[in-house]
């Protein structure tokens, strides 16, 4: 089953960093959300929907303790994989590759292993060695699209409209599981 979230105002995700009323803070913004958060989320429309938080937690509804647990313990229903998605799904940029800045345009270029017989305080002779020479862009918070890797990289841009889409598994089990 595939789940799509598509806002209809600002997704705010920040760090786990402590914010005080009254005092100067500054908050860091984390896109997407860590898989754990979308979960919760989940979880708690669901609840929400279909029972009171009392009945969770005191495990009364039954659809409901099957299918999202107890507070104690996870129900059938299972995050699987979770990424932004527009027309095909966006994923991080892999750590062996250089992110490149051209004409304003970001590209992405897998690096080459090669063998490096050069004086080293490292024993391992092989190296990760850059494809093009050309200063690399920090790809923190790179996605790129994962039919187009080598020449499209998509960076995140608040004007864009992305979705954020989870896939969750169902264990099969006759529980009542929900349409």
């Amino acid at each position: 089953m595939r789940l799509s979230l598509q806002p209809i105002d600002t997704f705010f995700f920040k760090t786990h960093h402590v914010t005080e009323a009254g005092e100067h803070t500054v908050m860091e913004s984390m896109f997407p959300p860590r898989p754990s958060t979308v979960y919760g989320a989940l979880r708690a429309a669901y609840i929400h929907a279909h029972a009171s938080f009392d009945e969770f937690a005191q495990g009364t509804n039954e659809q409901v303790r099957l299918w999202m647990g107890t507070p104690e313990n996870y129900g059938e229903f299972r995050l699987q994989y979770c990424t932004l998605y527009r027309n095909e799904p966006f994923l991080p940029l892999p750590l062996d590759y250089q992110l490149i800045e051209e004409d304003s345009k970001l590209s992405a270029h897998s690096l080459q292993l090669s063998k490096d017989n050069g004086l080293s305080s490292v024993s391992n002779p092989w190296r990760l060695i850059a494809t093009k020479r050309a200063k690399t862009k920090d790809a923190k918070t790179s996605l790129c699209k994962h039919d187009t890797l080598e020449t499209s990289v998509a960076r995140w841009k608040r004007n864009d409209r992305h979705y954020l889409v989870i896939f969750h598994r169902y264990s099969g089990r006759k529980s009542g599981h929900p349409a």
